[in-house]
């Protein structure tokens, strides 16, 4: 295998492109940790690749396999390449994109949300960055640096995340479940509608514990945007997290929401 280009960069190691074998793949590997941050790094590490190994799904990045080097070199994972690059890319250019590409975008993220959480996995860190597109257009999530395993009797408060994304009850160190997923998912459909940074456009502050705005971010969506696409992201960002609705629900709006959408 033989590394060619930097394509990406992350908190726990640099993504490249390489040759394997004459085929493109994506390598993202990761230095040997720090004494300070031998622990932390080394659970999340293995984590991912554990999530990566287990899990096969159409809108997941695909999991090829590892090199592993000695202490001081580090790890490789070995991931398909996509050549679309990240969904910010896309998002923040100037190239047209109708609303019945923004929901199939839409669609395409919850369908390997739901995938992950029937497998009682909690993904912790959605958002454009973390979503890769084929040279067919499907998106694909990736970077599972802060996925981890979930159950009802065992709900984290480790705080980890993008800020800008993050529910509201993982910043305020609460304990937490699959929801906060679907908190983060709400913020990306704004960002897929608008076309801004979600920083920029919702501003949440602690006086009112993270509370989304709404009657503020109303004011911000483009007049042509489909009303229940709004509707849609609204009830996705709801401060409580038993309001929020469940990816398979989510799905099932998407697909009657594409069916009466025209087509770009």
């Amino acid at each position: 295998m033989t590394l060619k280009e930097e394509i990406g960069k992350g908190g726990f190691g640099t993504v490249y492109r390489a040759d394997y074998f004459g085929i493109d793949v994506a390598v993202k590997h990761i230095s040997a940790p720090g004494d300070e941050e031998d622990e932390m790094q080394e659970i999340f590490i293995r984590r991912e690749i554990a999530i990566l190994k287990s899990c096969r799904h159409p809108n997941l990045v695909s999991f090829i396999g590892i090199v592993e080097g000695s202490e001081k070199e580090g790890v490789q994972i070995v991931l398909e390449f996509l050549p679309g690059g990240d969904l910010g890319r896309l998002l923040f250019g100037k190239d047209h994109l109708g609303y019945y590409t923004r929901i199939k975008i839409s669609l395409d993220v919850a369908c390997g949300m739901a995938y992950l959480h029937s497998r009682n996995i909690i993904f912790r860190d959605l958002k454009s960055e973390n979503l890769l597109m084929d040279e067919s257009g499907r998106v694909k999530i990736c970077d599972f640096g802060f996925a981890r395993t979930f159950s009802k009797r065992y709900r984290p408060t480790t705080q980890c995340g993008t800020d800008e994304f993050m529910a509201p009850e993982i910043i305020l160190g609460k304990p937490y479940d699959q929801s906060s997923d679907v908190f983060s998912y709400g913020m990306l459909i704004f960002e897929i509608i608008t076309r801004r940074d979600v920083g920029k456009l919702i501003p949440r502050h602690v006086q009112n514990g993270y509370k989304v705005d709404e009657s503020h971010l109303r004011t911000q969506i483009p007049s042509d945007c489909p009303k229940h696409f709004v509707e849609l992201g609204l009830l996705c960002i709801k401060w409580e997290p038993k309001r929020r609705p469940t990816f398979i629900q989510i799905i099932d709006f998407l697909k009657k929401l594409m069916k009466v959408t025209p087509k770009d």
